[in-house]
């Protein structure tokens, strides 16, 4: 006999606009549908929330726009990530999975709506994760 009353099922629904904590669980190069390009897939652990976010980041295509706007996004990412922008230049791909392999970053979601899918996440904005703030001591006299 069995009893499914207790099973979490996954939840597929967007998250609500606004900012995740994340980490890179899972990031790989994958070679586009055409076949023509390359893109960095990224799988973002959102612990709080024990969800994922996927990026996708159209590195390698032969369409320039699709390239500056992935570069532009992985630049931010990595910036948030703690990298300065100066010593970004000559990276290859092997060394860009390990530049972000387990990183934590801060994610600003957006919902948006996808013919195939429906509504799902969008991930518009890269932030650092600050450290927590050392508590304010009230003024209360001694």
């Amino acid at each position: 006999m069995f009893n499914f009353t207790d099973v979490n099922t996954n939840d597929f629904s967007p998250l609500a606009p606004g900012l995740y904590k994340a980490f890179v669980e899972e990031c790989i190069f994958k070679t586009t549908k055409a076949g023509t390009g390359e893109y960095l897939n990224v799988q973002f652990k959102l612990p709080d929330e024990n969800r994922v976010v996927f990026g996708i980041f159209n590195l390698l295509n032969p369409n320039p726009k699709a390239v500056e706007i992935a570069m532009k996004d992985v630049t931010s990412m990595l910036i948030a990530m703690g990298y300065k922008q100066e010593d970004l230049a000559g990276i290859e791909k092997h060394m860009l999975l390990e530049m972000i392999d387990q990183k934590d970053v801060m994610l600003k979601l957006k919902i948006e709506k996808n013919e195939q899918y429906g509504e799902q996440n969008k991930i518009v904005g890269y932030y650092p994760v600050k450290a927590p703030k050392t508590p304010i001591i009230d003024d209360i006299p001694l």
